[in-house]
This record gives structure tokens, C-alpha cells and sequence, in this order.
């Protein structure tokens, strides 16, 4: 069982998605407190008994983080298109590639707006052309993803608390 907990500032923003075992040594180091609004508690086995770990918690001193851009990274661009081929519409996990909607041999850049998931055979086909000339149209136009993957590991989290609550 992944036990993730999610770490809020002290101004209640989402920072991170931890894993367990930083969560149990900000808490023991006094750096962090169980969040006010958190019902859902994973239960962890130790030597000396069994420990309640909430799936958030807030620090206690605030931390300022500056704001980034979204990555343009292979894992970013399967999730901003859900990992469904933009061509024919398959869906897998496992079997997709990118594909450059303006193929690289014809100057076409690394952007979010070149690259979309493509299942293989789709990428195959399409071969060296741009998607007028293979006579394959986008299902979606591409664009910057506007979330951080983060968010979704969140909402995850926070949806895994509401059915097992249910």
C-alpha cells in the first residue's frame, strides 16, 4: 500500500507530496503538525506499536517557495494528455511514445506545443510528416500543461480519503 501524505505550508498551500517516512521525521523533528482538516489516518507498524499517520500535514514555520514553470518532460506531456494516443484515441499506460506533431527533420522544436502521446502504431504511420500529410488529425490541439502532476497526486490522495471514509 503507497502511503503518500501531502505537505502544506503553513499558509495551508500544497507544497509537496512526501512519502511516509519523511512525513513520521518531520513530525518526531517538531517541523510539521497533523493539518486541521485532515479525517483519514494511515496506519503504521513499528517496533513499539502502531503509529497514526495523517495524509496531510502543514509545517509549522512558513517556507517561501518560488513559483516555476511546468517542466516540458516525457512523464508531463503523457499526463497533460492522459496517456491517450492524440491521434487515434488508445489509451495505455505502458505503450506510448511522443510523437513531434512537426517532425524534428523539419525544424520542429521540443514544445508543448509539438509533442503529443502517440500509441506506436499511430507513430509509425505517421512516419516523417506533419498529420495533413499522413492524413491523421489531432483529437486535441496541443498546449502548456497549466497543473503540476503534483495536484493530481493530491486529489489521488485526498479522493483515496473520501471512498474509504464512504
Amino acid at each position: 500500500m503507497k502511503r503518500d501524505v501531502v505537505l502544506l505550508n503553513a499558509s495551508c498551500e500544497i507544497i509537496n507530496v512526501i512519502d511516509w517516512y519523511k512525513a513520521v521525521r518531520l513530525i518526531m523533528n517538531g517541523k510539521a503538525i497533523k493539518s486541521y482538516n485532515c479525517s483519514h489516518l494511515y496506519e503504521i507498524t513499528t517496533t513499539s506499536g502502531i503509529y497514526h499517520l495523517p495524509n496531510s500535514i502543514t509545517l509549522i514555520d512558513y517556507v517561501r517557495i518560488p513559483f516555476k514553470k511546468v517542466s516540458l518532460t516525457r512523464k508531463n506531456i503523457f499526463f497533460r494528455d492522459n496517456y491517450t494516443c492524440q491521434y487515434c484515441g488508445e489509451r495505455s499506460i505502458k505503450k506510448m511514445t511522443l510523437d513531434h506533431v512537426i517532425p524534428r527533420s523539419r525544424n520542429g522544436q521540443n514544445s508543448w506545443e509539438n509533442l503529443v502521446t502517440c500509441c506506436r502504431r499511430c507513430n509509425v504511420k505517421k512516419r516523417d510528416r506533419t498529420p495533413d500529410e499522413a492524413k491523421m488529425n489531432l483529437l486535441r490541439k496541443p498546449e502548456r500543461l497549466k497543473k503540476d502532476i503534483t495536484f493530481a497526486e493530491v486529489e489521488r490522495i485526498l479522493q483515496g480519503e473520501k471512498n474509504e471514509n464512504e
